[in-house]
């Protein structure tokens, strides 16, 4: 992928509001958001930490640094 196709990339939360004027709801529990991202400290990876305005106090997880090595 070139650059360019790389910034008119929309994750799906940010098409249907950029398109339906509609925030999806995000439906994963407290106690699952961990065990997702755990994965990533076994697994060579870069992370990108984004904020989502509409679900800020989700977007900022306390311990992730610990979580995700």
């Amino acid at each position: 992928m070139s650059k360019e196709e790389l910034r008119a990339e929309l994750c799906q939360r940010c098409y249907f509001f950029s398109y339906h004027d509609t925030a999806l709801k995000v439906n994963i529990s407290a106690a699952d958001y961990p065990k997702i991202l755990s994965q990533i400290k076994e697994k060579p990876a870069l992370v990108i930490l984004l904020v989502d305005l509409l679900d800020f106090p989700c977007s900022l997880w306390p311990g992730m640094i610990d979580i995700i090595g």
